[in-house]
């Protein structure tokens, strides 16, 4: 295995760590959500991604964007806008 794939292996290893063990019962939709938010933090997603995320429940990118609604996808460029917004808004509080 070259060094490259060892540290994909790893990662993808890594990865679930955050999930609850496996105990036979379902795993809640909390559960999945703050696992995949640990593996947004280690990857560095862009915030306006997580918060997308967080508020729609979904992942939106450009390999899955057209299996969505265009009532989904513009639920997710709403809250992609309204986190650019509430940044623009603390900025000029900062200043």
């Amino acid at each position: 295995m070259s060094k490259d794939t060892a540290g994909a292996e790893r990662g993808r290893q890594d990865s679930t760590r955050e999930l609850p063990p496996a105990t036979g019962l379902p795993i809640s939709e909390d559960d999945v959500m703050a696992a995949m938010m640990a593996v947004f933090a280690r990857a560095g997603t862009p915030p306006h991604i997580v918060y997308a995320a967080q508020k729609t429940g979904r992942i939106v990118t450009v390999e899955n964007q057209h299996l969505l609604s265009e009532d989904e996808l513009a639920e997710w460029n709403a809250a992609v806008e309204e986190y650019r917004q509430q940044r623009r808004v603390r900025r000029r509080w900062k200043r």
